[in-house]
């Protein structure tokens, strides 16, 4: 059943989340997913992820509310648009672009960038096993890209391999960077040296 997630826009610019379900042919009115209450008198990029194996979905989302970055993450089943206590995936000022993946019934993988490191001026992409029992895995970094905009939103793609991952490289190369990785290599404490192969499409 097809589901989307986008960031509202209430009084007082407050741009929190809402889901809904198209349900024949008809989406039903959007139900909160997040409250934070985050107020931006902007436009943010910052949009929210989701995604649905059977009757259990699995959503996460950047926040800045009082002046916080952070990543959460927050589960539905049994066919309902009503999720779980969130996870707090990441509150070490992220930059957000967010991406997540089911990796079975009962786990899931949220990618996203984390904080820029003020010496080499670049920020990780980083992931994290989150559980459907409320636990979570350790954060693993994958790649280091540019935190500006020039890197796009980095995409999420998981396939009979393991997973492939897409962003855009900055200047001056520019283009589409694409990376896969095996599920195998998880155990390393950081994935860039296990990866299967890299392809640069211009």
């Amino acid at each position: 059943m097809p589901n989307d997630v986008g960031r509202g826009r209430r009084d007082h610019v407050v741009r929190d989340h809402h889901i809904a379900r198209l349900i024949q042919g008809k989406w039903t009115s959007p139900s909160a997913l997040s409250q934070e209450g985050w107020s931006i008198d902007g436009c943010p990029v910052n949009g929210p992820a989701l995604a649905a194996r059977r009757d259990h979905i699995v959503a996460s989302w950047f926040t800045a509310e009082g002046s916080r970055p952070r990543v959460r993450a927050a589960f539905s089943s049994g066919n309902t648009l009503q999720f779980d206590q969130y996870f707090e995936v990441d509150d070490a000022k992220p930059s957000g672009r967010i991406r997540v993946e089911w990796l079975n019934n009962h786990t899931a993988l949220v990618m996203w960038l984390a904080a820029m490191n003020s010496v080499t001026r670049k920020a990780s992409l980083v992931a994290r096993k989150i559980f459907t029992d409320g636990t979570m895995g350790p954060i693993k970094q994958l790649i280091d890209i540019s935190p500006g905009r020039d890197s796009g939103i980095p995409q999420l793609v998981k396939n009979d391999s393991g997973f492939l991952l897409a962003w855009t490289s900055a200047a001056p190369s520019y283009g589409v960077q694409t990376v896969q990785f095996e599920l195998e290599c998880w155990n390393s404490k950081r994935l860039e040296g296990s990866f299967l192969q890299g392809v640069s499409i211009i």
